[in-house]
């Protein structure tokens, strides 16, 4: 996002105060308090709290920039050791240059040995094929949407009140360190006492932010969940149809942990995500009635006497 041209030529006058960049302002030589500006943020006061304190700790370690784009499922396959398989590239005779993932494990006897980019990921895109739910199972997917898209219009509206309510605690919390400032006679208790309402004021700007945010009106259906329900419809649809950062996401998506490439030519028993085991136990699982029987065991019962038996010997049939 560019910078604003008044927040340009403002910077020549004065340095820029790092607040402006979340839609306050303040400039102390000027006597002119931390307070909401006339424009608009680039970022959230909340997000621009939580990079201060970033910028205080460690940071974390940035993207990695080597995931070549030719080779979506390097770093998201292992190989039966548990290595993963990286992505490489081989030059054939007649000069043709072929893509091929391979195991570079030491003690793997798979060692070098590579895969064709086409088998790994075709086989690959025929596991999304199979991951394909039913009408049936979508439907009833399509009705839990609408159930969460309801529930989550009634929580906004509670979720506005219960802010309003903190806006108005933080505020009375705020007037009554006011009124000990005024009595307070040591200059220990003056800083603690600003200090704390410094900490209040930061609280009460993020809580008005997020009642702004509240305020919004809840997305129309179709544009919160319409891609949710495509994905889980046709995952194959979207991977075909999508570039590269789409597919990683698919990938994240659709699997809990990384996938095994056995070396039969297929993929192990993937582990998948929470929304398809969901569709694929709980929707489609068969459901038996329990037979005129009984489920315990067959037990021994004695047959009633006839003429043709002895009264001291008994005969016993299966129940």
């Amino acid at each position: 996002m560019p910078v604003p041209i008044f927040l340009q030529f403002f910077s020549i006058v004065v340095p820029v105060p790092i607040f402006l960049y979340a839609g306050y302002i303040e400039y102390k030589p000027w006597n002119i308090t931390l307070r909401k500006g006339q424009h608009e943020g680039m970022v959230s006061y909340e997000t621009f709290l939580k990079i201060q304190e970033r910028l205080k700790g460690r940071t974390n370690a940035p993207a990695r920039k080597d995931l070549n784009k030719d080779s979506v499922m390097r770093g998201a396959v292992t190989c039966e050791c548990g290595n993963h398989l990286t992505a490489c590239w081989s030059k054939s005779r007649n000069g043709k240059h072929h893509a091929y993932y391979v195991c570079q494990n030491r003690k793997c006897e798979y060692k070098g040995k590579s895969i064709r980019r086409d088998v790994l990921e075709g086989e690959f895109e025929t596991l999304l094929k199979n991951l394909t739910p039913a009408k049936s199972v979508m439907t009833i997917a399509d009705k839990m949407f609408h159930m969460l898209w309801d529930y989550r219009a009634t929580e906004q509206a509670k979720r506005q009140s219960q802010i309003t309510q903190e806006i108005a605690s933080i505020e009375r919390k705020l007037d009554s360190l006011l009124d000990k400032i005024v009595e307070a006679e040591s200059d220990i208790v003056v800083k603690a006492y600003e200090k704390k309402i410094k900490t209040l004021e930061d609280e009460k700007r993020v809580l008005e932010e997020k009642a702004a945010q509240t305020k919004q009106p809840v997305k129309p259906f179709d544009e919160m969940y319409r891609t949710a329900l495509n994905y889980l419809a046709n995952p194959y649809k979207i991977w075909a149809c999508g570039g590269f950062d789409m597919r990683r996401t698919l990938l994240k998506l659709t699997f809990e942990d990384k996938l095994v490439w056995d070396r039969k030519g297929m993929y192990r028993t993937p582990n998948l995500s929470l929304p398809f085991k969901a569709l694929g136990e709980v929707f489609t699982s068969k459901k038996l009635m329990v037979p005129r029987a009984g489920l315990e065991p067959a037990r021994l019962a004695p047959l009633p006497p006839q003429d043709s038996v002895s009264t001291n010997s008994t005969t016993w049939a299966l129940i």
